[in-house]
Parts: structure tokens; sequence; C-alpha cells
């Protein structure tokens, strides 16, 4: 019995470590509340808008998941911009969006990140 108990535990172990720190790819996430669809790392909640075009969401994942996730997903979803400044920004051309960037908090047991974006194709 102690051993089954061992074990299950093991697994349990590996299962949130693997939520938490593997790619687990991403979802196009549309929410009647949210301003446009924003395409997200896999196990996000949306939590609101915070004011206009600034999307809050939280994950199980971590800080560092969740920043590889991001970074890959505007790599590979969005098409990148030079800004005058030498700011970035991410077009979306199928949602016609552009990311201005994003911001994450660890957390336990959720991390919160938010993306703010606008409508159009441009700079700030």
């Amino acid at each position: 019995m102690f051993k089954l108990i061992k074990l299950l535990l093991v697994i349990v172990v590996i299962v949130v470590a693997g939520v938490m720190f593997l790619p687990l790819g991403s979802v196009e996430y549309t929410d009647p509340n949210l301003t446009a669809p924003l395409v997200v790392p896999s196990f996000s909640m949306f939590e609101g808008e915070e004011g206009a075009y600034v999307a809050k969401f939280q994950s199980v994942r971590s800080g560092w998941a969740l920043e590889q996730e991001m970074e890959k997903i505007l790599a590979e979803h969005y098409i990148v911009h030079e800004c005058a400044d030498d700011t970035k920004v991410y077009f979306d051309q199928k949602n016609y969006i552009t990311i201005y960037g994003y911001t994450i908090e660890q957390g336990f047991p959720f991390s919160e990140y938010t993306i703010e974006y606008g409508r159009g194709n441009s700079c700030k």
C-alpha cells in the first residue's frame, strides 16, 4: 500500500511539473468580454480587460514557461514590425490587431500575464 501511495505521489509531481514547465502549445482565445481574439498559451484563463486593449490572464504555468510560450507565439503567429523608436510590435493580419507587449508575474499556484494590444497595424 505504501509503495502505491509513493508511486501515485511521484506521478502527480511529474504531471504537475510537466504542466508548469513544458511547452504545451497555444490556443486562439475568444471571449465576448475580449475586444479581439488573441493567441495565448494553453491552460490560460481570461480574467478580464484592464482598460481598453489590455487583456489579463491567469495560468497554472510557470512564469518561465509562459515567457517561452509567448515568444514562440509572437514568432509564429504575428508579423514583426520595427517602429521609429526601435521598439517592436507584432501584427496579426487575420484579426487586424497589433500586440505592443506583454508582462508576466510569477505566482503560485497561478501566474498572471497581461497582453497590451490595439486595433489595426500600427506603432503606438
